[in-house]
């Protein structure tokens, strides 16, 4: 900056200089000791003062206050990741992790897909901008991430333990599709107990989770941690009949008895017949069905659809058309062998008759017998 200095006037007193530079303007009054002296002896005795003077006006008006230094990120420098990124962290950060002070809980039993063979459940969301080095260590992570301007890292925590899937867990990983924004990512994560899972979405964006399970897929909302209209409700509550037994006597002379003892449960699929039909569901029994009879040589078989009904609101739900071989009385190393009766899908209680239809050499047909069946609502089993 260049600074002009003039006299711009005298008094008794001194020499009055007007200094300047654009916005910075000071006039200085000079004092004399010798009011008397010549105007040149004056002169050359004030300019060593006048010189200090307009140093020090000059560093007054070039000197403005400097912003303070950005902060620089902690930690080594993050990858971007790419706008479409989906991973599964196999782990989960630190207690302390600052990630964990943007955690949102779910809860479980809401936040669930639980289909055939395959079944996962969510207990907290976070949204951040980063994953600094320490916590992508922990996580297993390569390294530090960031989510691209505008975007932010979404994170969904697998829960544990996990919901129990209808049937037993399949080998295979079910067709998933995480949902951004209506847009599909396909992905073939696997859903681990205590694993992260890691997708960048625009600020704010709705996820959905789609799994696609035994051909029928269900979606989830993350955000929001609920099932979409898609999730069949009773893969999510447990109609079952624990302790059930029926039996009928075979008619005299000969002794003996049919007998059907163990579980029932109310099922959208089963591993025996798969999907049940339309508004329907599976009257799934879980048990051993047996005959006692007494002096009959060689098999007996039963005919299912002819023996075993249920009646519920006046309507007779048969048993699937299947002629089985009934084996002697169970022992502790016998199998349990399942049964299916498709009822309408909001049955809770109906009447189960047992009137044997048998085949066999020299057996009678048994007395018809019923029992009273009444489901009572639980919740899902947990897998161990």
């Amino acid at each position: 900056m260049r600074l002009y200095c003039a006299e711009s006037g005298r008094s008794s007193s001194g020499v009055v200089v007007r200094c300047g530079a654009g916005q910075f303007d000071t006039a200085i009054r000079l004092a004399s000791d010798h009011p008397q002296s010549t105007e040149g002896n004056e002169t050359s005795r004030l300019r060593p003062l006048i010189t200090l003077t307009l140093l020090a006006v000059g560093a007054a008006g070039c000197t403005a206050p400097q912003p303070e230094p950005e902060p620089s990120p902690s930690g080594p420098a993050a990858e971007a990741v790419a706008a479409d990124y989906v991973r599964m962290a196999p782990s989960t950060p630190s207690d302390t992790s600052p990630l964990l002070l943007q955690k949102r809980p779910l809860t479980p039993a809401d936040a669930a897909i639980i289909g055939p063979e395959y079944a996962t459940a969510f207990d907290w969301t976070a949204a951040v901008p980063r994953i600094d080095a320490d916590d992508a260590d922990r996580m297993g992570l390569e390294g530090a991430i960031t989510a691209p301007s505008g975007a932010e890292l979404f994170l969904a925590h697998v829960a544990r333990p996990l919901p129990r899937p209808v049937g037993k867990a399949g080998a295979l990983t079910p067709a998933i599709q995480v949902v951004v924004n209506g847009q599909a990512r396909e992905s073939s994560v696997r859903f681990g107990r205590d694993h992260i899972l890691i997708v960048c979405v625009p600020t704010g964006a709705p996820v959905l989770l789609k799994m696609s399970d035994k051909g029928r897929t269900q979606t989830l909302d993350l955000r929001s941690g609920k099932r979409g209209p898609d999730a069949n409700p009773l893969f999510y509550t447990r109609y079952a009949m624990k302790d059930f037994g029926v039996r009928t006597n075979i008619r005299p002379p000969d002794p003996g008895r049919i007998d059907m003892s163990g579980s029932l449960a109310l099922l959208p699929w089963t591993e025996e017949h798969g999907w049940a039909p339309a508004g329907k569901a599976w009257l799934h029994f879980e048990g051993f069905l047996y005959q006692m009879l007494a002096d009959t040589d060689g098999p007996v078989t039963l005919d299912l659809s002819r023996s075993i009904t249920v009646t519920v609101g006046g309507k007779t739900c048969p048993a699937s058309a299947e002629k089985r071989l009934l084996a002697d009385t169970p022992t502790s190393t016998s199998t349990p062998e399942p049964l299916d009766i498709a009822v309408p899908a909001g049955f809770r209680t109906g009447t189960l008759r047992l009137d044997p239809e048998v085949i066999c050499h020299d057996c009678h047909p048994g007395t018809p017998s019923s029992v009273r069946i009444t489901l009572v609502a639980g919740p899902v089993p947990m897998a161990p």
